[in-house]
């Protein structure tokens, strides 16, 4: 550490290899000596902790070769564009203006282009707006460094000119909100860090974020991850929430983030940690941090104790979960404990047996609800008899399971078992049963003093003792018992063990003999129902013949219709005259007309009595003339 104030750089021609100079930390306020090619092969300079004002614009002009400097710490209100530009450093690679007092980035005037500048380092200043115009000259930029500035807005597009940035460190600035528009035109973005800032929420990504390796969203006021905040990152590889306020994650916040390796959840609020968010990451995630977390160990804590005991090979913090509440256990680390101890609710509430037959019975259960049930195993025997230890898997969604092959007037033990990652030995439950099978089966092929040791309970050491632990009601388990119907005829079911075909017939017949007596009976009702209804339609039939013979004849009539008698013109017109009379005689009248000749005659019988001309005494008709 020195006390120069100023440089004269010509001084320093002796010495034309020269590749890195170092003048930090003195108080330098003016810079000469730049007119002619003194320091040709610099390559680095440092002139950070001096109080530069600003730099001339022939600034080491002659140096072609100088590719970093360091102006830190110094006392610049503008960004140096003319003295650092293609114009004077053209090969400039790497530019640091760190604690500087820059209020913006951008100048009025045109200036010129840094097309080489890969890296740029803008922290600690005054900066709080970042326009859409502050990197247009800086197109090659690779790194960009913003952090620890009071950066509090940012415009729309204000990143669309750096087409290569690989890396943007927005961190402790005093951004509240960033729409996905800010960082739209970003395709080679590998890291984005906005830590220590104020974000209470992540807005959706843009779609131009797809080679996105690392997000580091720490410290900040988070409360909670969207389900599509995070859908186009789907090269992500590491992904930082920690230090936020986050109490949910949707179940789908990182179903498409299938690179992730590296999850980091810790020094939030979760009470209960977001399991169905965190599966999909089960088959390509290397390390879950989620130590520091209120967690409340409760039955819903389980499924994950379950699942970090299976998850093990993330296990660096795991040691660290520790239950916050409820007080009974509060301190202790999750994974020091059994399910037991802050779950006292056991899995299979109530289980009930139905239908019950001389051979078959129906099981029927109740569970609690469990996302890390993987499924049912029924365990049975018989307490009366020597048998084989049965069992029997159902899916997770089944509730009840008829058991066959059973003996009438016994006594069954049935056990029906959750089966999760709580039961690590799940797998190998049938090998278990084989085992214990062909124990059995040596006793019953021994003798009748080894088996009846058995029977008086002295030989139950002879089972796997990780069986017998199952067949009983514990957290994961319930257990009763049930004795089958006394049965006439035997099992029908038990000709694979020898039965003879005639009491395989026996049987089947007794068990139908309800159905062949209900199908007989139905058969005898509806013949006599047919009879019955065919006789009552019979009968009707004569009652009808009998009732039409017993009627009285009716009289006769006769209907004239449309009856005339055509004339001759002459005698049309003698009609003209009228018709002089018309007798209508209760007994014996006739009838008169003009002429002698009537042209038109019509008739109906409505009931007179009338003679007509030619008939005998006793020939009457009934006959009404009307005029027609």
């Amino acid at each position: 550490r020195n006390q120069l104030t100023g440089i004269d750089f010509y001084k320093l021609s002796g010495l034309p290899n020269l590749r890195t100079l170092d003048l930090h930390e003195n108080s330098i306020t003016t810079l000469g000596g730049f007119t002619v090619d003194t320091l040709p092969h610099l390559d680095t300079l440092d002139l950070s902790g001096n109080l530069l004002l600003a730099l001339p614009e022939n600034f080491f002009k002659h140096s072609v070769s100088l590719q970093r400097i360091d102006l830190s710490l110094n006392r610049f209100g503008r960004i140096p564009n003319l003295a650092l530009s293609e114009a004077s450093l053209a090969r400039l690679a790497w530019l640091n203006l760190t604690g500087n007092p820059l209020q913006r980035i951008s100048a009025d005037a045109d200036q010129q282009r840094f097309p080489h500048l890969r890296e740029l380092v803008i922290s600690r200043t005054n900066l709080s707006i970042v326009t859409s115009k502050d990197f247009e000259l800086y197109p090659a930029v690779q790194r960009l460094h913003l952090s620890h500035n009071r950066i509090n807005r940012i415009s729309p597009g204000a990143f669309v000119a750096l087409a290569s940035l690989q890396l943007l460190d927005l961190s402790a600035n005093e951004l509240e909100l960033l729409p996905k528009e800010r960082l739209q035109g970003l395709r080679l973005l590998e890291t984005l860090n906005l830590s220590t800032n104020s974000i209470r929420e992540l807005d959706e990504f843009a779609q131009d974020l797809q080679k996105l390796r690392v997000l580091d969203a720490s410290a900040n006021q988070l409360e909670r991850i969207n389900k599509n905040a995070l859908r186009h990152l789907g090269a992500l590889q590491e992904l930082y929430l920690n230090g936020n306020r986050l109490v949910t994650v949707a179940s789908d916040a990182f179903r498409t983030l299938r690179a992730l390796t590296t999850l980091d959840l810790r020094k939030n609020y979760f009470e209960y940690a977001p399991l169905r968010a965190l599966k999909p990451l089960e088959t390509h995630l290397q390390q879950l941090r989620l130590e520091d977390n209120p967690l409340v160990c409760s039955c819903d804590t389980q499924e994950l104790w379950e699942w970090l005991s299976d998850h093990r090979k993330w296990a660096r913090g795991y040691d660290n979960v520790r239950c916050e509440q409820p007080v009974e256990v509060q301190g202790k680390l999750l994974l020091t404990m059994e399910p037991q101890e802050f779950c006292d609710v056991p899995l299979i509430l109530k289980i009930a047996i139905q239908d019950i037959q001389p051979y078959s019975v129906l099981v029927s259960w109740q569970s609690r609800e469990h996302s890390g049930l993987h499924g049912y195993h029924i365990i049975y025997h018989s307490l009366d008899t020597v048998e084989d230890i049965r069992g029997k898997t159902m899916n997770r969604s089944s509730n009840s399971a008829k058991l066959n092959r059973l003996s009438s007037n016994t006594r069954y033990l049935i056990c029906v078992l959750g089966l999760g990652s709580w039961l690590t030995y799940h797998s190998d439950i049938n090998s278990l049963l084989n085992q214990s099978n062909q124990l059995q089966n040596q006793i019953l092929n021994s003798g009748s003093a080894l088996h009846s040791g058995y029977a008086a309970g002295e030989l139950d050491a002879s089972l796997s003792n990780t069986l017998l632990s199952l067949m009983m009601d514990t957290p994961t388990s319930r257990c009763t018992e049930v004795r089958t119907l006394d049965s006439i005829g035997p099992n029908p079911l038990a000709e694979a063990d020898g039965m003879s075909g005639r009491s395989i017939i026996h049987s089947i017949l007794t068990r139908r003999l309800g159905l062949i007596v209900g199908c007989c009976l139905g058969i005898v009702v509806f013949i006599v129902l047919i009879s019955v209804l065919g006789w009552l339609k019979i009968k009707k039939q004569r009652l009808e013949a009998a009732k039409r013979q017993q009627q009285p004849h009716q009289p006769e009539f006769i209907s004239y219709r449309h009856f005339s008698i055509p004339n001759d013109e002459h005698g049309r017109d003698g009609v003209a005259g009228a018709m002089s009379g018309a007798v209508v005689g209760g007994g014996g009248g006739g009838v008169a007309l003009l002429d002698g000749h009537p042209s038109f005659i019509s008739g109906a019988v409505l009931g007179t009595t009338t003679t007509m001309n030619g008939g005998g005494p006793d020939e009457h008709k009934k006959l009404f003339l009307t005029d027609s």
